[in-house]
Protein backbone atom coordinates (compact mmCIF):
# COMPACT_ATOMS: atom_id res chain seq x y z
CA UNK A 1 0.00 0.00 0.00
CA UNK A 2 3.06 2.31 -0.10
CA UNK A 3 2.50 5.74 -2.25
CA UNK A 4 -1.22 5.36 -1.82
CA UNK A 5 -3.17 8.53 -0.44
CA UNK A 6 -3.73 8.39 3.43
CA UNK A 7 -7.38 8.60 2.57
CA UNK A 8 -7.17 5.43 0.51
CA UNK A 9 -4.98 3.38 2.98
CA UNK A 10 -7.01 3.71 5.94
CA UNK A 11 -10.43 3.04 3.93
CA UNK A 12 -8.51 -0.08 2.65
CA UNK A 13 -7.84 -0.73 6.41
CA UNK A 14 -10.80 -0.28 7.49
CA UNK A 15 -12.57 -2.57 4.99
CA UNK A 16 -9.78 -5.50 5.77
CA UNK A 17 -10.27 -5.41 9.42
CA UNK A 18 -14.35 -5.19 9.07
CA UNK A 19 -13.95 -8.12 6.74
CA UNK A 20 -12.04 -9.91 9.52
CA UNK A 21 -13.89 -8.99 12.32
CA UNK A 22 -17.03 -10.63 10.28
CA UNK A 23 -15.65 -13.01 10.04
CA UNK A 24 -14.05 -13.68 13.42
CA UNK A 25 -17.84 -12.70 15.10
CA UNK A 26 -18.86 -15.44 12.90
CA UNK A 27 -17.30 -17.74 13.89
CA UNK A 28 -17.94 -17.25 17.68
CA UNK A 29 -19.92 -20.65 19.06
CA UNK A 30 -21.39 -18.39 21.34
CA UNK A 31 -22.15 -15.27 19.49
CA UNK A 32 -26.27 -15.17 19.62
CA UNK A 33 -26.56 -12.31 16.77
CA UNK A 34 -23.73 -13.60 14.68
CA UNK A 35 -25.38 -13.51 11.43
CA UNK A 36 -26.62 -10.00 11.91
CA UNK A 37 -23.21 -8.98 12.76
CA UNK A 38 -21.27 -10.74 9.69
CA UNK A 39 -23.93 -9.11 7.23
CA UNK A 40 -22.83 -5.94 8.68
CA UNK A 41 -19.59 -6.04 9.35
CA UNK A 42 -19.50 -6.84 5.59
CA UNK A 43 -21.22 -4.07 4.47
CA UNK A 44 -19.18 -1.75 5.56
CA UNK A 45 -16.25 -3.67 4.57
CA UNK A 46 -17.30 -3.55 0.86
CA UNK A 47 -18.37 0.23 1.46
CA UNK A 48 -14.93 1.16 2.35
CA UNK A 49 -13.63 -0.70 -0.49
CA UNK A 50 -15.44 0.56 -3.02
CA UNK A 51 -14.89 4.00 -1.72
CA UNK A 52 -10.85 3.76 -1.55
CA UNK A 53 -11.14 2.71 -5.50
CA UNK A 54 -13.25 5.21 -5.80
CA UNK A 55 -10.77 8.18 -3.97
CA UNK A 56 -8.25 6.17 -5.98
CA UNK A 57 -9.97 7.09 -9.43
CA UNK A 58 -9.93 10.94 -7.63
CA UNK A 59 -13.68 10.51 -8.00
CA UNK A 60 -15.14 11.53 -4.78
CA UNK A 61 -17.53 9.13 -3.52
CA UNK A 62 -20.05 12.10 -1.97
CA UNK A 63 -23.70 13.01 -2.23
CA UNK A 64 -24.29 16.71 -3.68
CA UNK A 65 -26.83 19.00 -2.74
CA UNK A 66 -29.61 18.52 -5.53
CA UNK A 67 -28.53 21.00 -8.07
CA UNK A 68 -25.42 22.35 -6.73
CA UNK A 69 -22.11 21.29 -6.99
CA UNK A 70 -21.64 21.37 -3.27
CA UNK A 71 -21.94 17.66 -0.98
CA UNK A 72 -24.10 17.28 1.13
CA UNK A 73 -22.99 17.27 5.01
CA UNK A 74 -23.61 15.14 8.13
CA UNK A 75 -21.98 16.29 10.93
CA UNK A 76 -19.96 18.60 9.12
CA UNK A 77 -18.38 16.04 6.94
CA UNK A 78 -19.36 15.03 3.41
CA UNK A 79 -22.05 12.28 3.93
CA UNK A 80 -20.53 9.27 1.52
CA UNK A 81 -22.00 7.13 -0.85
CA UNK A 82 -23.64 4.29 1.11
CA UNK A 83 -22.92 0.48 -0.93
CA UNK A 84 -26.17 0.53 -3.01
CA UNK A 85 -24.71 3.67 -4.63
CA UNK A 86 -20.87 2.42 -4.94
CA UNK A 87 -22.57 -0.59 -6.80
CA UNK A 88 -24.41 1.77 -9.21
CA UNK A 89 -21.47 3.94 -9.79
CA UNK A 90 -19.09 1.33 -10.05
CA UNK A 91 -21.22 -0.92 -12.63
CA UNK A 92 -23.25 1.77 -14.19
CA UNK A 93 -25.09 -0.74 -16.48
CA UNK A 94 -23.05 -4.11 -15.84
CA UNK A 95 -24.74 -7.01 -13.56
CA UNK A 96 -22.22 -9.21 -12.74
CA UNK A 97 -22.83 -11.87 -9.97
CA UNK A 98 -21.18 -10.24 -7.15
CA UNK A 99 -23.32 -6.95 -7.86
CA UNK A 100 -26.60 -8.90 -7.08
CA UNK A 101 -24.96 -10.64 -4.34
CA UNK A 102 -23.90 -6.98 -2.98
CA UNK A 103 -26.89 -5.97 -3.63
CA UNK A 104 -28.47 -8.89 -1.90
CA UNK A 105 -26.42 -8.33 1.04
CA UNK A 106 -27.56 -4.61 1.26
CA UNK A 107 -31.31 -5.44 1.20
CA UNK A 108 -30.08 -8.11 4.26
CA UNK A 109 -28.52 -5.46 6.28
CA UNK A 110 -31.75 -2.54 5.75
CA UNK A 111 -33.58 -5.28 7.11
CA UNK A 112 -31.42 -6.12 10.19
CA UNK A 113 -30.57 -2.57 10.75
CA UNK A 114 -34.02 -0.93 10.51
CA UNK A 115 -36.36 -3.69 11.29
CA UNK A 116 -34.96 -4.90 14.65
CA UNK A 117 -35.14 -8.39 13.39
CA UNK A 118 -33.72 -11.14 15.63
CA UNK A 119 -32.82 -13.82 12.66
CA UNK A 120 -31.63 -12.72 9.41
CA UNK A 121 -33.09 -15.78 7.80
CA UNK A 122 -36.07 -14.18 8.10
CA UNK A 123 -34.60 -11.45 6.70
CA UNK A 124 -33.18 -13.40 3.93
CA UNK A 125 -36.45 -15.18 2.90
CA UNK A 126 -37.88 -11.10 2.94
CA UNK A 127 -34.42 -9.61 1.39
CA UNK A 128 -35.95 -7.82 -2.47
CA UNK A 129 -39.43 -7.65 -0.97
CA UNK A 130 -41.05 -3.84 0.47
CA UNK A 131 -39.98 -3.22 3.17
CA UNK A 132 -42.91 -2.61 6.03
CA UNK A 133 -41.15 -4.43 9.21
Amino acid sequence: MRGLPYEVKALVQKARESALLAVETYNRPNATFRSGAYIVLMVIAWTSLFQAIFLRRRVKPYYRQRNSKRFEKIDGEPKRWELKECLQQYYKADNPPVRKILEFFVGLRNRIEHCSLTSPSRARSQAGRPTNC
